[in-house]
């Protein structure tokens, strides 16, 4: 049974991670299953490091270039938290190095620079600008988890971004990895299962 046709959908995704081709080939399915319905897209974090795409995809999600027909709405990751410390002018050779190890490498090979000080300004003021969390229709959405013993205003960023203490992370999941099915699992809901 599929949900009515007046019903907007929402998808999160997560964990994009510089893949480009993948990210395109995820939309074009939400596409698929919406037909004639509205859809919201949550994005929630970790778009760089790791693929071979981080560009493409900052160039695609900066420049807006999915906002005519998808309204995206983006949240900021573990991975774009490292960033800003790798890139920051006041940086340590532990912030440069963490980021460097959690695929960072990756990412200045896309841009074809060599540090990350040199991205793009845009891009990197984008990533500041990016929300921790996003609240609607009595959903959350965050990167990585939330603390269920935690007032919802009091919640910090290491928690919501998941830059912080490992032991703090994922009490809450949100995120959806691009290694995902989407598949119907009731009237109205769709869930996301491991594609191996």
């Amino acid at each position: 049974m599929h949900p009515p046709e007046h019903e907007e959908l929402t998808f999160a995704i997560g964990d994009i991670h510089g893949c480009f081709e993948k990210l395109t080939s995820l939309l074009a399915a939400c596409d698929q299953i919406c037909g004639l319905r509205s859809a919201r897209f949550v994005l929630v974090g970790d778009y760089i490091d790791r693929g071979p795409q981080s560009r493409e995809v900052m160039d695609f999600l900066v420049g807006g270039h999915g906002k005519q027909d998808r309204p995206f709405v983006c949240l900021r990751g573990n991975h774009e938290e490292m960033l800003l410390r790798a890139a920051d002018m006041e940086r340590t050779d532990r912030d440069l190095m963490n980021w460097w190890g959690n695929g960072g490498e990756q990412t200045l090979d896309s841009y074809g620079i060599d540090d990350p000080a040199d991205l793009p300004r845009e891009h990197l003021d984008w990533i500041r600008a990016l929300p921790l969390m996003k609240m609607e229709h009595g959903r959350i959405f965050v990167h990585a988890g939330l603390r269920p013993d935690v007032p919802l205003a009091s919640q910090s960023e290491e928690t919501c971004s998941g830059s912080g203490n490992p032991s703090c992370r994922r009490i809450m999941t949100t995120g959806f990895s691009l290694s995902m099915a989407i598949r119907r699992s009731g009237p109205g809901h769709l869930t996301c299962e491991p594609t191996g």
